[in-house]
């Protein structure tokens, strides 16, 4: 379950995405005027038409409009730019791809 900080408001789910600029987080708007997501914590998929930071992993699919920056994906990812870490499905990139294994949210290889 990954945790989203917005000011002093505080969520938690499986499943984040942002659309037309509405945050929502298990299938309910939480926010409404949001444009980029930091996730803390591994989460089960993430959508975004912005971009999408996860400081953790994604157990599922990550598909973003900008960029997308995380740990390990067990699905496939999709956005302009991607850094990773290792991704078992497929990489769908329009600009940048770097992908390495055991990589955290930093950017170090571990």
């Amino acid at each position: 379950m990954g945790t989203i900080v917005i000011g002093d408001k505080e969520y938690k789910g499986d499943t984040i995405s942002i659309m037309n600029k509405k945050l929502y987080v298990d299938g309910h708007v939480v926010e409404e005027g949001i444009a980029t997501i930091i996730v803390k914590g591994d989460v089960d998929e993430v959508k975004s038409d912005g971009s999408i930071a996860v400081v953790g992993n994604v157990k599922g699919d990550v598909k973003a409009g900008e960029s997308v920056r995380c740990g390990n994906v067990e699905g496939d990812v999709k956005a302009n730019s991607v850094d990773c870490g290792n991704v078992n499905g497929s990489v769908q990139v329009s600009k940048e791809v770097i992908c390495k294994k055991e990589k955290d949210y930093g950017g170090k290889e571990n």
